[in-house]
């Protein structure tokens, strides 16, 4: 048996004369646990614990170095979901492990299968591992809402999959466990790259905007779909009968197509979408309006402060001062882009979920249906009467407004969520090595493959092969404006009440001039109580300098890998950026 290296700088270390090598490294990891919450820091000590125990095996080995990082390639492997190494190479496997992962995709019909059976084919390579997959409806806020109540009492499930937002929630709060030193370390499933951190598409960089949204500029989630490659707009599921029904016979590419589709299928008295006043409002509202004036928020402030980790600072400090208004014409016509569209929704859809709005389109009642990949074999397995195909979402031309930039955002560089691990595993050490051997395994290259070709899944990491299902759902040539230059429909996205205010003006109960008014009241309100926020000393991003300088004198101080480091002084370089943008900005907090 081989070493895993620590800090991915070590040789191997066949004999027994070279372990002190390894007790030294070991101390020094230890030591750097006293920096808990901290990006990178005092997490390796589980991987270190492993690496020293495979180690001592090593001694009778012969002096031959291991190029790979993974462990040997000569041990058995597992079903066709995974090529990894034995339970007793990466796991402990004298006792029994309960496991609980929860997520929104848990359905028999959805996401759920595709999952079931990845943790299937790791409890067949690890028996002594149980893993419950609990399912917990989004609908409504339902999961967030039992999430909240779960880490208040510590009964949060081991790891539960989350959007970014909600990660950097429950991460400012201390109920995650920051990632990075886990991240940097090799994976025991991906043998052809250095590290776990490696194995994504877009490496660490893909990470950024995840970090920047939490206090400790951390990595708080795993990824296991989407991300980098993936468009970052929602397409359409279509009923190809209704369509051929209505003489539509070629799919909306553009946003005036899209219109006029609707009304041919409106004419046959036929909803043509099948809408409702949360999720589809939410994203409606968002991905007209990225198409919208790019660098409308962003070309108001310093070119050095244009970067992508202060898209929100800089439309708080915009709205704030003034300089974005209650009458923004960019905001006002994405709000007539949403009138004109609405005409097109079936009657009562304010009052209805996202799941119920589903139930319309499966039943044929709809013609169009808003959703993601992970509901394509669901739709695969229970639409009986019609056929289905997915258009994306179309380019908005300035044949529709004098805004429009007739392109997409560009494809997400970014991670766009995933799953969070609880901070209580710190009190587990050896469950918490085994909820992370999951996830390497869950982000394995062979299991990514199985689970994109059974789930629809869009691939997280390199070299996996997508089918023709997925291609609605990655991004094309059209997909062009910059992250950092997005119109994020500021007033809505900042304001407290944002899809109660649009149901008024959407349904004709309150003109555009006080549906703006009060989104701008709203909006105004909160971005000042951020500001304050953020320039203060004990939560805001001074404290969070302070947490990543500290984090870097013991990396430095540790030996530890430069990409570790070299994360960090990114980190701290954009905290000091944000500081330095807010003091020029205070009084228009007050």
């Amino acid at each position: 048996m081989r070493t895993i290296t620590i800090w991915n700088v070590m040789a191997a270390l066949p004999c027994l004369s070279d372990i002190t090598k390894g007790m030294n490294a070991l101390s020094l990891i230890k030591k750097s646990k006293s920096l808990s919450h901290r990006a990178g820091g005092g997490r390796l000590v589980l991987a270190a614990s492993l690496s020293l125990t495979v180690m001592l095996a090593g001694c009778s080995s012969n002096k031959t170095e291991e190029k790979s990082p993974s462990a040997s390639s000569t041990q058995p492997t597992a079903s066709s979901a995974s090529a990894s190494p034995t339970a007793s190479g990466s796991i402990p496997s004298d006792k029994e492990f309960k496991i609980k992962l929860m997520s929104w995709h848990g359905g028999e019909e959805q996401y759920g299968p595709a999952y079931n059976n990845a943790f299937e084919a790791y409890m067949k390579l690890h028996p002594n591992v149980k893993i419950e997959h609990l399912y917990q409806p989004n609908a409504n806020n339902g999961y967030t809402k039992l999430l909240d109540t779960q880490f208040v009492s510590h009964e949060a499930p081991d790891a539960m999959m989350l959007p970014n937002q909600d990660a950097a929630k429950y991460a400012n709060q201390d109920y995650l466990l920051t990632l990075d030193g886990y991240l940097q370390l090799p994976s025991a499933y991906n043998s052809d790259q250095a590290t776990w951190l490696d194995t994504f598409k877009g490496g660490e960089n893909s990470f950024s905007s995840a970090k920047s949204g939490n206090k400790y500029g951390a990595i708080i989630m795993i990824p296991v779909d989407g991300g980098p490659g993936s468009s970052p707009l929602i397409p359409f599921y279509y009923n190809k009968d209704i369509f051929d029904k209505a003489g539509i016979t070629e799919v909306p590419e553009t946003w005036a197509e899209l219109l006029e589709a609707c009304q041919k299928i409106k004419d046959l008295g036929i909803d043509p979408v099948a809408a409702d006043g949360n999720r589809f409002l939410q994203w409606m509202d968002a991905f007209s309006g990225y198409q919208l004036e790019p660098g409308h928020v962003a070309n108001l402030f310093d070119e050095k402060y244009r970067i992508k980790e202060m898209k929100v600072d800089l439309r708080r400090v915009a709205i704030a001062t003034g300089m974005y208004k209650a009458d923004d014409p960019v905001e006002a016509a994405s709000l007539d882009l949403m009138k004109e569209f609405s005409q097109y929704w079936q009657q009562g859809w304010a009052a209805i979920n996202e799941d119920q709005a589903k139930q319309i389109f499966l039943l044929g009642k709809a013609a169009i249906y808003m959703d993601g990949n992970w509901d394509y074999s669901y739709f695969e397995k229970n639409i009986k009467g019609f056929t289905f195909d997915v258009m994306p979402f179309p380019v908005i031309t300035k044949e529709t407004t004098p805004f429009a930039s007739e392109m997409l955002p560009v494809a997400g560089d970014q991670q766009s969520g995933g799953w969070g691990l609880n901070k209580d595993l710190e009190k587990d050490e050896e469950k918490l090595k085994v909820v992370l051997d999951i996830f390497q395994f869950l982000t394995s290259k062979e299991n990514q493959q199985t689970m994109s070709d059974e789930g629809v899944f869009v691939p997280v990491v390199n070299n996996v092969d997508v089918t023709s299902k997925i291609q609605a759902f990655i991004a094309t040539d059209k997909n062009k404006i910059a992250s950092n230059q997005l119109n994020e429909v500021p007033l809505f996205n900042e304001s407290t009440d944002g899809k109660a205010i649009l149901q008024l003006w959407l349904t004709g109960q309150a003109d555009k001039a006080a549906t703006m008014n009060k989104l701008h009241e709203q909006a105004v309100n909160n971005v000042k109580k951020k500001i304050v926020e953020a320039l203060d000393n004990e939560v805001g991003v001074p404290s969070q300098i302070k947490t990543l300088e500290a984090q870097l004198e013991e990396l430095n101080s540790t030996n530890a890998p430069e990409n570790v480091k070299k994360a960090t002084e990114d980190s701290l370089a954009v905290a000091k950026l944000k500081l330095e943008f807010y003091q020029q900005f205070a009084d228009a907090a007050k």
